[in-house]
């Protein structure tokens, strides 16, 4: 078959039609294809906003089933219209592919953090300014940043006149301090939370692009972080101070696989200052770093270093500054026991299958 020139395109119009409006209604139907396609992909089938569109569909089948005809589509267009190379060329879609494989990811990463991070930082302000916020959580640590500032650590009359270390251990919200006195203002929280865990992308993308030595599959991984639902839906339940340590479990990982161990150990330390449940996930850590990378005495430190640290929270520090027993004992069994029935019990393995299955 000869090829088709432009000359040769723009002298047969489809149907009498003009050239231009061709062109314009092969780039409006692959652009929607290439759209719907990417959006059921990046969010599993699960809408990014309820946009109106969405709303009609009702159901997550019939949405799902939208996104498998657009998958269709968009693959039967691309197949037909690459086989015409002047129509291909001509078509807004392919070339602006083509521009953006001449971006620098690197950019494109910012540029996803900054998009990601203004996004939500602008609706948590929102729900703030429309009195969607509430005292429980937001209040309580506003409140003891606040009390932090004038010179009573952590103090919190919301939770009964105590320091806020008698309810949950989390020295992390002395690091928080000293940007609340810049704007001593519960939006500035919001705004520092969807900041920091938007970074998440820039450390994904960047690890994910070393270890494949390929910065397209960096970016596709910081694109998956983007359109991440539970991530995006914690940046909407106000504010916990343990979303602050989300990038250091992105870290740690990094440092695991990198076999960096004193990165590994000072990261740790990071992670345990959020929550006191968190030497369970530094428990976890410990255990891959004996199976895995054979750091035997390392990893057993952790391990055993995680579990006192936990033992000792609930049962001496947060009962010391609350004056009354751990609140949330009953959400654990005794210390020793919390870790080996979590870690070692059918439904935990369930989970992990189903992560990686």
């Amino acid at each position: 078959m000869k090829n088709l020139t432009a000359s040769s395109i723009t002298s047969r119009p489809p149907d009498g039609l003009p050239r231009s409006f061709g062109l314009f209604f092969a780039d409006a139907v692959l652009g929607a294809a290439f759209f719907l396609t990417c959006f059921l992909v990046l969010t599993n089938a699960v809408p990014l906003i309820q946009w109106g569109m969405i709303a009609e569909l009702k159901s997550k089948m019939r949405y799902a089933r939208t996104g498998q005809i657009s998958v269709l589509i968009f693959t039967v267009l691309l197949w037909a219209v690459s086989r015409r190379r002047a129509l291909y060329e001509k078509l807004w879609w392919p070339r602006f592919l083509r521009g953006l494989e001449a971006t620098p990811v690197s950019g494109m990463l910012l540029g996803l953090w900054v998009s990601y991070a203004g996004t939500f930082a602008y609706a948590g302000v929102l729900r703030h300014l429309a009195l969607e916020t509430r005292a429980f959580d937001l209040g309580i640590f506003t409140q003891a940043l606040w009390t932090t500032l004038q010179g009573d650590p952590l103090y919190s009359s919301l939770k009964g006149g105590i320091c806020l270390l008698g309810d949950h251990f989390s020295p992390i919200l002395f690091l928080v301090a000293p940007f609340y006195s810049l704007w001593p203002d519960p939006r500035m929280v919001l705004i520092l939370q969807a900041a920091v865990m938007g970074s998440s992308i820039l450390l994904i993308g960047r690890f994910t692009a070393r270890r494949s030595r390929d910065t397209v599959i960096g970016l596709v991984f910081g694109l998956l972080y983007f359109f991440y639902r539970p991530g995006r839906n914690v940046l909407l339940e106000d504010f916990h101070p343990e979303v602050l340590v989300e990038p250091l479990l992105f870290l740690i990982s990094f440092f695991l696989l990198e076999r960096k161990k004193s990165a590994f150990l000072l990261t740790a330390a990071g992670i345990l200052m959020a929550k006191e449940n968190m030497p369970g996930v530094v428990f976890g850590l410990g255990l891959y770093a004996i199976l895995i990378n054979r750091w035997v005495k390392t990893g057993l430190a952790v391990i055993l270093f995680s579990m006192a640290l936990f033992a000792v929270e609930i049962s001496l520090i947060i009962p010391f500054f609350s004056k009354a027993p751990y609140f949330y004992a009953a959400s654990y069994h005794e210390p020793w026991g919390y870790f080996l029935s979590r870690w070692f019990s059918l439904e935990t393995w369930e989970y992990a299958l189903k992560l990686f299955y």
